[in-house]
């Protein structure tokens, strides 16, 4: 897994042998708390979600020059975006807090994040961030998008102020409505059932 700076990624992982990641609200925050300090440094964020079991997340990682103190990696063939190593440490310090709570070991997640490159098809990419945000609708965890409160779909919505996500710089790349009650409407149409990301909804 490697990032190219300015192309769009859907990242996304689920608990090692499909157990929980999350089992109370305080490590939704937690979990956002760290992709803060770990991830946003190094891209921007478009969407993302949170559910039980499994996290997306809709990224555009900056160029190298971007930022202060921004390295990247060597291997002795390539050199590697810093979002590599990052996505690696957000997993491995919730990991670690969160057995420390539970009085367990073992990693949380699977060995490695997923991530497929977005650019490449023109309808995709929005295409994915709405099927991120309707993540808890297909999972029959709530039954508005607006009730779920560990996406980016309220911020969108206009239903708080942004956390994490880009609003404009996601509306311009995506060519999303400004209109909030267009948005909503969008937002609520069916993606079909063939949209496949080898990711369990639930």
């Amino acid at each position: 897994m490697n990032f190219q700076p300015e192309c769009l990624y859907h990242v996304f992982n689920r608990g090692n042998n499909c157990r929980r990641l999350f089992y109370e609200r305080s490590h939704y925050f937690y979990f956002l708390s760290k992709i803060k300090k770990e991830i946003l440094p190094y891209c921007d964020i478009l969407a993302y979600c949170l559910m039980p079991t499994h996290y997306h997340l809709l990224i555009l990682p900056v160029e190298f020059d971007k930022r202060d103190g921004f390295l990247s990696y060597l291997t002795k063939d390539r050199i590697f975006h810093p979002l590599v190593r990052k996505i690696g440490s957000l997993q491995s310090s919730f990991s670690r807090t969160l057995n420390n709570e539970m009085n367990d070991t073992g990693s949380r997640f699977q060995q490695k994040a997923k991530s497929k490159m977005l650019d490449k098809d023109e309808d995709y990419p929005v295409t994915c961030f709405h099927y991120i945000h309707q993540n808890p609708l297909r999972a029959k965890i709530v039954k508005e998008l607006g009730q779920w409160e560990f996406s980016s779909y309220r911020d969108f919505a206009g239903l708080r102020d942004p956390f994490l996500v880009d609003v404009e710089k996601a509306i311009a790349r995506l060519d999303l409505p400004t209109d909030k009650a267009r948005f909503i409407h969008d937002s609520h149409k069916l993606i079909p059932d063939e949209f496949n990301i080898s990711m369990p909804m639930g």
